[in-house]
């Protein structure tokens, strides 16, 4: 379905229509990390757990160093539809790829103390340990988010970047993720996830320095 509305973003003919489809497809998108991770957490032992994580997360930064300049590359040569066609069919080759190499997680299924859905979804809500968990991610992704979405504005308003100097920063921002996502993800099987939680908390830094950067030069921003 995210395949189909992104499909549906290149089909679009007016405004309302591709914000329709947009909508749609973040509906369907934001599904897509959690299976991720679910499944990650399903079919991996749990001392291999942080490096196939981070395995996984690093599929961010390629889509911000690669993923972001072959879709506007596409979009300049091409046409802005032509991007939004080439996700759909990127959507196909995955969805066949998984169909044929991933495992069938259906184990759980059919099970005579299986809950339904409703009571399943009420049980998780419930743990008192889960709605710590749940507050917490709600509150790392809420700081996260009060920054990366202004980066660019602020960067073009209050730094003075010109509009084609911006992606310099999600470059070596995705590249610097690229190197250090692995090597993360390899460093919490080894010292344990809350140890290295709270080591990756203290070098996030540089998130709170990129909006003090008022005068300073580009290579030091």
């Amino acid at each position: 379905m995210f395949g189909v509305a992104t499909l549906a973003c290149g089909l679009a003919w007016s405004y309302e229509s591709l914000m329709a489809a947009r909508v749609a497809a973040g509906v369907f998108g934001v599904v897509l990390p959690t299976l991720s991770h679910s499944i990650v957490g399903e079919t991996i032992p749990f001392e291999r757990c942080g490096r196939a994580m981070g395995i996984l997360m690093t599929s961010f930064p390629v889509a911000s160093v690669a993923g972001v300049r072959i879709g506007l590359f596409v979009a300049a040569h091409l046409g802005w539809h032509a991007s939004f066609f080439g996700i759909s069919i990127l959507c196909c080759c995955f969805g066949i790829g998984a169909a044929l190499t991933m495992p069938v997680l259906s184990s759980h299924l059919g099970r005579r103390d299986q809950p339904s859905v409703w009571r399943g979804i009420a049980r998780v809500l419930m743990d008192r340990n889960h709605q710590k968990a749940f507050a917490f991610s709600g509150l790392l992704m809420f700081a996260a988010f009060t920054v990366i979405p202004f980066i660019t504005l602020y960067l073009q308003g209050n730094v003075g970047w010109r509009a084609d100097q911006v992606p310099a920063i999600y470059l070596c921002g995705g590249i610097a993720t690229l190197l250090t996502a692995r090597a993360i993800g390899r460093l919490t099987d080894r010292a344990g996830k809350v140890r290295t939680f709270r080591i990756a908390v203290l070098v996030t830094l540089p998130l709170i320095a990129t909006t003090l950067t008022v005068g300073l030069p580009m290579w030091r921003v």
